[in-house]
């Protein structure tokens, strides 16, 4: 009888001790898969923010806005309409005449052909009577509104980045230059004077 509790009592202590290893051997087990798949995780992280480092920049170099190449152009004939001038915010849509006279005023906006048409690569400037029918609206245009040169030769869209008021005299604020494709469009200020205005609401846009 006693040689059975004897038995008895080493099978239950084998069967512990297998039981306390077996725990530890799982939970070195446990230790070492936990490890493992925080490494994995770590390295697909790294390789899925290095594919989008990847990815931002090839977008970033594809949608890059290339040098735009200078367009020979002929020149209209004075009095001439070459295209329209549209600036969606405001809803305006007028004529671009070749020329600057009284006349022509009376039926759209000027284009002053001392400076480059749309596509030259250069100044591009445009005037108007500061009516409503024309460009009496032009000070409610803001910074980041779409301007659109529409020409039998093409389509052309700024957006505008800069206005100023300027005496008449300023002329150094609407400069005539070759090296930037910049639209100036300038009225009378102020847009309700009845009288000759000394002072121009300029508009830039590139």
């Amino acid at each position: 009888m006693k040689s059975l509790k004897k038995f008895l009592k080493l099978i239950i202590m084998f069967v512990l001790i297998f039981f306390i290893i077996s725990i530890v051997f799982y939970m070195i087990y446990m230790r070492y898969i936990s490890q493992n798949v925080l490494f994995v995780t770590n390295k697909i992280s790294e390789i899925e923010q290095s594919n989008k480092d990847f990815s931002e920049e090839n977008i970033s170099l594809s949608t890059e806005e290339k040098p735009k190449e200078p367009i020979i152009v002929q020149k209209p004939n004075n009095g001439e309409k070459f295209g329209v001038l549209t600036i969606p915010s405001i809803n305006v849509e007028l004529d671009m005449l070749y020329g600057t006279t009284s006349n022509l005023l009376k039926k759209g906006v000027g284009h002053d052909n001392s400076s480059y048409l749309p596509g030259e690569g250069g100044s591009i400037i445009l005037m108007g009577h500061n009516f409503r029918q024309f460009l009496g609206s032009l000070p409610n245009a803001k910074i980041g509104d779409e301007i659109k040169l529409t020409t039998d030769y093409g389509e052309f869209s700024y957006f505008i980045y800069d206005t100023k008021i300027v005496k008449e005299t300023q002329v150094d604020k609407v400069p005539v230059q070759k090296d930037e494709e910049i639209l100036m469009i300038y009225t009378c200020w102020p847009i309700n004077n009845v009288t000759h205005a000394n002072d121009r609401y300029v508009v830039y846009a590139k």
